[in-house]
């Protein structure tokens, strides 16, 4: 590939995670060198970050949510990663996430996640 074409950044460098597979209760699997961002016993919502040079803050790690931020290139981003069960009401994860929202309103954020596509008919 011509260097024209080729991004400034590798862009498999942060993975967001919904549902993953664990065993004995643990995100597995994964090479040293990746750091994870995952809650402690059978999460449901996390993140992989495999480039080094990126600054990562964890600011809430529950099960079903993760929020971190990251500075990129002098840019910093707030990233939330969510799992919503098929089970589930949408109620505790959207409040969850709304309070983020106040708390860094002023930051540039990215919401990822399976949000189970709730319709009620």
């Amino acid at each position: 590939m011509s260097n024209l074409l080729k991004p400034s950044f590798d862009l498999t460098m942060i993975f967001c995670l919904n549902d993953p597979y664990f065993w004995e209760s643990k995100v597995t699997e994964f090479p040293t060198g990746i750091r994870k961002y995952f809650y402690d016993c059978k999460p449901l919502a996390g993140f992989l970050i495999s480039n080094p040079d990126i600054k990562v803050f964890p600011l809430k790690v529950l099960k079903k949510l993760v929020a971190i931020e990251i500075e990129l290139s002098g840019e910093k981003f707030l990233m939330i990663s969510v799992y919503c069960p098929p089970s589930e009401e949408l109620d505790e994860n959207i409040n969850e996430i709304s309070t983020i929202f106040l708390r860094f309103s002023q930051e540039k954020i990215v919401i990822l996640g399976d949000f189970n596509a709730k319709l009620s008919i």
